[in-house]
């Protein structure tokens, strides 16, 4: 593998650290924010999954020789937490979390996908090997809180209607 595509690697890595970092913060606020929804229980079990994700990034760094890098992970955790406070302080929060929780899944999606796409080209089969495990556990978290759209959008007119 040349040494600018093991740094690209790298780069991708740290970056895929810092999104399951942030994906946990946000993960841990949810259920509060969901308020009751069925989603809630879903995000807190793919709280699992990210945290099973955050690991096993951490674990190839460190088989690169690399550590996850704290400058990303502290500012992604922060961007995370002021994510969780906006969506909170919103009118018709499920509604908006449900959306927010499906794009940051579709982000992570292309994220890993990007990654695969950069290890395929250093022939990095490791790295491969750890997108493909993941791709398809956020592929199917997509589609499992894409079916909570309906469920949201009627809470979030209940509570709409509640405050009118």
């Amino acid at each position: 593998m040349s040494r600018d595509l093991q740094t690209q690697i790298v780069k991708y890595l740290e970056d895929a650290h810092a999104m399951e970092e942030q994906s946990i913060k946000l993960l841990e606020r949810a259920p509060k924010i969901a308020r009751g929804l069925d989603l809630a229980q879903l995000l807190h079990g793919h709280l699992h999954d990210s945290r099973e994700h955050e690991r096993a990034v951490r674990e190839r760094l460190e088989a690169l020789g690399r550590q996850p890098s704290t400058l990303k992970d502290t500012a992604q955790k922060g961007a995370a937490l002021a994510l969780g406070a906006l969506v909170q302080a919103m009118p018709d929060t499920p509604a908006r979390l449900t959306a927010l929780a499906f794009a940051f899944e579709s982000y992570e999606i292309a994220a890993y996908s990007m990654l695969r796409k950069v290890a395929e080209q250093a022939g990095d089969q490791q790295t491969i090997a750890l997108c493909n495990r993941i791709i398809p556990v956020e592929q199917q978290a997509a589609e499992l809180i894409s079916q909570h759209f309906g469920d949201a959008v009627q809470v979030s007119l209940g509570q709409v209607g509640a405050a009118a």
